[in-house]
């Protein structure tokens, strides 16, 4: 059986990942164990990476920021600390995906501002999805 205390902690074990693995990666890129720009010099590749870059965030960041807004959701989360749980998240996840696949592809293009941008936005949108209890309880609709 989850607990409130158990689910925040969790949620906040797994937002603490999804910001270190890219600081990760940025540590890997930046002390050169791996070459960055090794993707330079192929303009389609730059130009269908940056798309995809680009509707990542837009779709991560509206989705992850309204999901507990919609009332399907809503109503499942309102009966349910699991699906809170569950929501909460595939929340977090459609935030990190784009934080990673940017970060990740601004050191492979040769440290490309568009990417970087990206990454940006999506710890941005990060700050707004920090677990708490008064947040879950807001969210669940419990006084």
């Amino acid at each position: 059986m989850l607990s409130e205390e158990k689910v925040i902690l969790t949620l906040r074990s797994v937002y603490a990942a999804q910001l270190l693995s890219p600081l990760m990666l940025v540590g890997i890129f930046e002390t050169e164990l791996q070459e960055p720009g090794s993707l330079v010099g192929n303009d389609v590749l730059t130009y269908a990476m940056n798309m995809v870059g680009v509707v990542l965030v837009l779709c991560g960041i509206l989705l992850g920021l309204k999901l507990m807004t919609f009332q399907r959701v809503k109503a499942r989360i309102h009966d349910s600390l699991q699906d809170y749980y569950s929501y909460s998240l595939c929340r977090l996840a459609l935030l990190g995906t784009p934080l990673l696949y940017n970060t990740l592809a601004y050191y492979l293009l040769g440290c490309e501002p568009t990417c970087g941008y990206l990454a940006l936005m999506c710890v941005v949108a990060f700050m707004f999805v920090w677990p708490s209890k008064d947040k879950m309880r807001y969210e669940r609709d419990i006084e």
